[in-house]
């Protein structure tokens, strides 16, 4: 494991407590369409465990993908290219950047398609399991690789053989790929000095606002890859490195002499109560 890993964990704990996702008013599905409703959009405070809920979601399932909207947000996706809203366009490209907007009974929502959805969740996961292969020495799975790229084996400048790909080429593409949703989520590093820690540090700011559901992802995503696990602690909010990840509603406690007791005083009362 990387040795700077605690340096970053020890920002990220700053991070997450300041993320904030704009939840939309309304979310209901209609056929391979996800609608929402964002004239009184709500706040809410995003954690690491929102990736891992987000891997679990059965993809084919519109109610599961509708229920995890209405709880942490949409992926806001424009009409015309299918990305998320406020991702780069090259210059000269035409077009308005803003999600589909579809009227009901009167009311307009915005629309995004549920197949994107389905298409961002199993990337998600093939990624994981390439970098958890290349972890191992080995350059991933032909079938991870087809969802992340279409192919295992991608062709030579002058197209006329195909190049096998090897463990170098598996690590560049996983790296070019995690970079570019990164990009399209708006996550770009910021250097700065902290007055109050007297320190150096690299922050992850979504420049020109809040965060974005799938910019938050694409940040958890990168820290996974790397091989960071965190959960919230159920005494402090502050994040810490876990070997597992607790399962959803389940209390966890970081190594803190005060989250330690309150650990103890917890099973004191479950002890107690049976």
């Amino acid at each position: 494991m990387p040795s700077n890993k605690i340096g970053i964990t020890m920002e990220l704990k700053k991070i997450a407590n300041k993320t904030i996702l704009q939840v939309p008013f309304a979310v209901r599905t209609e056929g391979e369409l996800l609608l929402y409703d964002t004239t009184a959009t709500m706040e809410k405070e995003a954690t690491p465990l929102i990736f891992h809920q987000f891997l679990r979601l059965n993809p084919n399932d519109p109610k599961q993908i509708a229920d995890f909207a209405r709880r942490w947000g949409a992926l806001g996706l424009c009409h015309q290219h299918q990305l998320p809203t406020g991702h780069p366009i090259p210059s000269g490209t035409p077009g308005n950047c803003w999600p589909a907007k579809v009227t009901r009974g009167g009311a307009v929502w915005l629309a995004e398609p549920l197949s994107k959805w389905r298409e961002i969740a199993l990337m998600s996961a093939s990624l994981l399991r390439v970098a958890r292969d290349i972890e191992q020495l080995k350059p991933g799975e032909k079938a991870d690789w087809k969802i992340i790229q279409g192919n295992l084996d991608s062709p030579d400048p002058v197209g006329r053989k195909r190049v096998r790909r090897n463990l170098d080429t598996s690590r560049s593409k996983l790296a070019e790929v995690v970079q570019a949703w990164l990009g399209i989520g708006r996550i770009s590093p910021r250097f700065a000095w902290d007055f109050e820690d007297e320190n150096w540090v690299l922050r992850h700011d979504v420049p020109g606002g809040a965060w974005g559901l799938f910019g938050w992802l694409a940040l958890r995503l990168a820290i996974e890859i790397r091989g960071g696990r965190f959960a919230v602690c159920s005494n402090c909010g502050r994040e810490h490195h876990v070997d597992r990840l607790p399962s959803d509603g389940k209390p966890n406690y970081c190594k803190s002499e005060e989250c330690r007791r309150a650990l103890w005083r917890n099973n004191k009362r479950k002890h107690a109560a049976g």
